[in-house]
């Protein structure tokens, strides 16, 4: 009976009797697989990243067994039938397991964040008034959102002052902007709202204003803070002293006189000062309106100027401007063309017009198209006739007598040519 050795080699077993012997070969082989070892052991591998294992089979006696297949497992990631291990996508610790039969081994892994990938602000979006403070945090991810720690950052911003810790500072303008902190190339950043501080002033406009006596202006008032920027949704209280004020708008009283008009918040006022004067031309017409005028004819127009209660101003003298021809003194004469357009009387600011039609004058020739014509004989052939007063207007509503002789034309301007060649006319006639 022979106890093999526990360590796997090659060797003989010899039997002898007397002086005669005989030798047999013995080879011993590892046992069944006992354990497995797994390698590495332990082992770090960032989230999504991959990383390769090995198993190798042990008798009991710790020989090594050759051939051994294993079935890989994971608690920590997907491992494939090779060994290769695909890790999880969140930090965690765990194991990969090699099994054989009965026998199983293991290796202890660490899944670790990965590289700065993103960074987040907060609080975002920020409010914070002129000159006010905020303190804003960054938080570090990898690109699978693990938060990662230990990550300095430089701060920055367009509407104020932000320090190293990321304490924020307001500017003195209310407006829109950003917060950004970076390391590297990544970047954070948070919107900011910079708010108008406390009202400090209300501007009143117009500024000054001057107003026709028993006439109205709207006054509007605007809230500041101490650095000027607007308010929005301020109320105003309306007050005058020359006057009625309702809503920001202004109805002077009927007589000249100095004075102010008043928006309130609060304890805060702002005024705007007011001169009422009286006996200014308000309002211009000029007659005849509308007026129809031949071209290349005059006309003769008056002006007369009106205050604000509609009485006539004596005396008034008038700038006289037209686009559709010439004026000097009310006397206008017309362009040449056809045209729609204005007689205008004008005194300081005040202007008036005169609607004007030109219409054309007399007939002065006739155009018979087409001109020159080829018409074969006994064909037919549509002439057209169209009226122009002197300046070449045309003419509408006009009715034409035709004539030729080549052929004959009805009253259409429908010319039927004669059988035989020739060279003629068609005529039209028109007695306007």
């Amino acid at each position: 009976m022979l106890t093999a050795q526990t360590s796997v080699g090659a060797g003989t077993v010899t039997a002898q009797s007397g002086s005669v012997s005989d030798t047999a070969a013995v080879n011993v082989v590892p046992g069944p697989v006992a354990s497995i070892i797994v390698s590495p052991n332990p082992v770090t591998v960032v989230v999504g990243t991959t990383q390769p294992f090995t198993a190798a089979a042990y008798d009991q006696y710790g020989n090594t067994v050759p051939g051994a297949t294993f079935t890989w497992s994971s608690n920590v990631g997907l491992i494939d039938i090779g060994g290769m291990l695909t890790a999880q996508t969140m930090p965690v610790s765990g194991t990969v397991m090699a099994t054989s039969g009965t026998a199983w081994g293991t290796a202890s892994v660490t899944v670790v964040a990965g590289m700065l990938d993103h960074i987040t602000v907060t609080p975002d979006p920020a409010s914070a008034q002129v000159g006010g403070s905020l303190i804003f945090t960054a938080i570090a991810y990898d690109i699978y959102n693990n938060q990662l720690t230990g990550y300095g950052f430089s701060w920055a911003t367009n509407i104020g002052s932000v320090d190293t810790a990321g304490n924020f500072i307001a500017g003195n303008l209310a407006a829109t902007g950003w917060v950004r902190a970076t390391n590297g190339t990544a970047t954070g950043q948070a919107t900011v709202i910079v708010t108008p501080g406390p009202l400090h002033h209300i501007v009143v406009a117009p500024d000054p204003a001057t107003v026709i006596v028993g006439q109205a202006q709207l006054f509007t008032a605007t809230g500041f803070d101490q650095y000027d920027n607007a308010i929005s949704g301020v109320s105003f209280a309306w007050t005058t002293d020359i006057g009625s004020v309702v809503d920001g708008l202004f109805t002077a009283q009927a007589t000249p006189a100095v004075g102010s008009v008043t928006a309130t918040s609060g304890s805060v006022s702002g005024f705007a000062s007011v001169n009422l004067i009286s006996g200014a031309i308000h309002h211009i017409i000029v007659l005849p309106n509308p007026a129809t005028v031949v071209a290349g004819q005059t006309q003769l127009f008056a002006a007369t100027a009106y205050d604000i209660l509609d009485n006539v101003i004596i005396g008034a003298l008038f700038a006289w401007t037209t686009n559709v021809g010439t004026v000097s003194g009310g006397l206008f004469t017309a362009q040449g063309a056809v045209a729609t357009g204005t007689v205008t009387a004008t005194s300081g600011s005040v202007s008036g017009s005169a609607s004007v039609t030109i219409i054309p004058g007399a007939l002065h020739h006739i155009s018979v198209t087409p001109n020159p014509a080829t018409v074969s004989v006994g064909a037919a052939r549509l002439f057209t006739a169209r009226g122009y007063d002197q300046y070449n207007n045309l003419i509408t509503g006009l009715t034409f007598a035709w004539t030729t002789n080549i052929g004959s034309v009805d009253s259409d301007g429908v010319f039927t040519a004669r059988t035989y060649p020739g060279t003629g006319t068609v005529s039209a006639t028109s007695e306007r």
